[in-house]
């Protein structure tokens, strides 16, 4: 696992006009097969809350999660939801982090992807309040144990991992796109296949934070 590596300035959103637009066709990543996980911390219920969008400024896109208005249910568009390593149909709105993954979706990023926001291309519609950190987009099926080895080892886990698949020489052919939190400017994409970097959006605050920090694990991920 990767231990700790720093300390971090994440950005906060603020449930009005902050949001991640990943400006890139990054391209159909499958019927059925296709998986998104992502850590999240909610302590509100007001309003529906993207945590992503694949559906892009014209619609022409597919795919997309959310938790709906007053309560904390997480609405897909198709596939299997997980949190905190098993298999679930909500989030708790309890301010602590929780891992979140659709596995087995239909996305097809045929014009972008939208973290914390949905489809609408001015980013300031059912926008997600709170904190969203290590969000990997797959075109695969993420397998129970995948999933479970992301969450087990906490947010400072890196998913370019050899248990997941991944080489440190060639990439992993399955991790399309690979974003942490690294700021109130620029979300690099880290996943070595494309150059999808996402462009921040409204005026975040951030916090300083020691990575690593997690639910049920200490500041180093253990």
């Amino acid at each position: 696992q990767t231990s700790l590596q720093g300390m971090s300035k994440p950005m906060l959103f603020d449930g009005s006009n902050d949001a991640v637009k990943v400006d890139d066709a990054i391209g159909d990543l499958g019927t059925t097969s296709a998986s998104v996980s992502m850590w999240v911390k909610k302590s509100s219920t007001s309003g529906n809350q993207y945590l992503w969008d694949a559906r892009g400024d014209s619609n022409g896109g597919t795919g997309y999660t959310y938790i709906g208005d007053g309560a904390t249910t997480l609405d897909n568009s198709a596939g299997t939801r997980y949190v905190d390593g098993a298999a679930a149909t909500s989030v708790s709105a309890d301010g602590k982090w929780h891992h979140v993954v659709i596995s087995g979706a239909t996305i097809n990023v045929a014009e972008d992807f939208k973290i914390g926001s949905n489809k609408d291309s001015g980013l300031t519609t059912d926008t997600f309040n709170g904190e969203i950190n290590e969000v990997s987009l797959w075109d695969k099926t993420l397998s129970l144990a995948e999933i479970q080895t992301i969450f087990n080892n906490g947010i400072a886990y890196d998913v370019r991992d050899t248990d997941l698949g991944y080489s440190t020489t060639y990439g992993s052919s399955n991790l399309k796109g690979y974003w942490r939190n690294d700021g109130a400017s620029t979300w690099t994409d880290l996943s070595g296949n494309t150059s999808s970097d996402g462009d921040v959006s409204g005026s975040p605050d951030t916090i300083l934070l020691p990575e690593g920090t997690t639910l049920g694990l200490d500041t180093l991920a253990f």
